[in-house]
């Protein structure tokens, strides 16, 4: 018998950083001025995670 794929969750990765903490971190970089990598930890996503989905 076949195994149904949708019932097997392969796992793996992490999770998606939320979308409201990512654009908060946007709108403080670009509004304060500061440089991507000074983003304060305080936001959650790290600098790269939030850059990325910038560009």
């Amino acid at each position: 018998m076949a195994r149904d794929r949708t019932s097997s969750r392969q796992g793996g990765g992490r999770r998606r950083a939320g979308d409201r903490e990512t654009l908060a971190a946007i709108i403080f970089v670009a509004s304060s001025g500061c440089t991507w990598r000074q983003l304060p930890p305080v936001f959650g996503p790290a600098w790269p995670t939030v850059y990325g989905r910038f560009a």
